[in-house]
């Protein structure tokens, strides 16, 4: 995926597990939503990890990709959405394109969401909820 990178900003994120400040970089694209975002330190003594974000032409996210220094995938999440412009399904793919998890969200007909399903990379519903 080509992405058009526009403004750039740095700053520090808090990662919790280490109770340390760990610097980043984010590059917005022409319409200043996030194209990708550079974490370092992640996790100790780690490379740094992309995220690529790849949109619609009405705006809504479609694809985050996380990937390593070589710009290799690591994990992807793919989003669907309903006709209110609300997630009606996220999945999460491991780096060999299978299926981690997934949700499922339904609504009623103003657009509230009324139920939500998990299920494995499999397919089996694991759980319910609202």
């Amino acid at each position: 995926m080509e992405t058009n990178i526009g403004e750039a900003a740095t700053g520090l994120y808090r990662n919790r597990e280490y109770a340390k400040a760990l610097p980043y970089f984010i590059w917005l694209d022409g319409e200043g939503r996030l194209a990708v975002s550079k974490y370092f330190e992640v996790w100790p003594d780690s490379m740094p990890v992309y995220t690529v974000n790849e949109y619609g032409d009405n705006g809504l996210l479609l694809e985050s990709r996380t990937e390593d220094e070589n710009r290799d995938l690591l994990h992807c999440e793919r989003y669907t959405y309903n006709s209110f412009g609300k997630v009606s399904e996220y999945t999460s793919y491991d780096a060999a394109g299978k299926a981690i998890y997934s949700y499922r969200y339904y609504f009623d007909e103003e657009g509230n969401r009324t139920r939500s399903e998990r299920y494995d990379g499999e397919g089996n519903l694991v759980s319910t909820g609202r």
